[in-house]
């Protein structure tokens, strides 16, 4: 049996991709720790006897750049996941054939999801695109589970589409970055005119998103996990294709 023919072997495929992505925002994100160890300094103010904290350089900001660009690229196959297991349960509702303009739907109104069924809004009476077309229907309840408009609003889904709105205007994420940082004294050295203190510092780095101030690397693994969590409850629903 062959894996690779699984229907939902392409969303597993760019989930994959947005953990690579994943990895490299990670490593991103160490290097921009590491460049706050390296231009920050704490010593004592000689005027005053009390710990200060000194900035040697500025501190280089494309990192931060970059790790918004990798950000836009994770989000991207994490909607294309979405997007691809849709597709290929329309597929499978319509006889193996082809299916046009399907789509993971994320609604925060209850009828305009249904509407993606239909091609109308009950309340409205406005047309709309039918991207759950042909998709079998105890597919289409499991997909409204994972809608913001659901008795259990689902989150992530609705965050998802959150971080991908940017990316999708051709803007850089937005990113926050907050340093904590905790001076201690510590007893250095013996001198002639006494003992010398040594200040040290620990510093705590956060970046976060900007629109709303949820951590990046442990927000986007969540959503990660929750996209992995849609392609293995939809696998079984395919019989896999044997030579």
């Amino acid at each position: 049996m062959d894996d690779h023919a699984h229907p939902l072997f392409g969303a597993s495929l760019r989930a994959d991709r947005a953990e690579k992505y994943l990895d490299e925002l990670h490593g991103q994100l160490t290097k921009w720790t590491e460049e706050h160890v390296n231009v920050i300094g704490f010593s004592l103010n000689p005027e005053t006897g009390e710990p200060q904290v000194t900035q040697t350089a500025e501190l280089p900001m494309p990192i931060l750049y970059t790790a918004s660009a990798i950000i836009g690229d994770a989000v991207a196959n994490l909607r294309a996941a979405l997007d691809y297991t849709v597709y290929q349960l329309a597929k499978a509702g319509n006889g193996g054939k082809h299916v046009r303009g399907t789509q993971f739907p994320v609604e925060d109104d209850e009828d305009d999801f249904w509407a993606r069924v239909s091609g109308l809004n009950a309340r409205t009476g406005k047309r709309s695109r039918r991207y759950l077309r042909h998709v079998p229907n105890a597919a289409v309840l499991r997909i409204f589970q994972l809608q913001p408009c659901a008795s259990v609003p689902c989150r992530w889904t609705k965050r998802l589409i959150e971080l991908s709105n940017p990316d999708k205007h051709q803007n850089l994420t937005g990113l926050k970055s907050e340093a904590s940082i905790n001076l201690k004294f510590r007893q250095g050295e013996e001198t002639d005119d006494g003992m010398t203190i040594r200040v040290e510092g620990n510093i705590e780095l956060a970046v976060e998103f900007e629109d709303a101030g949820d951590d990046v690397f442990s927000t986007l693994r969540e959503i990660h996990g929750r996209v992995r969590g849609v392609i293995d409850v939809f696998s079984p629903t395919f019989e896999r294709i044997t030579e």
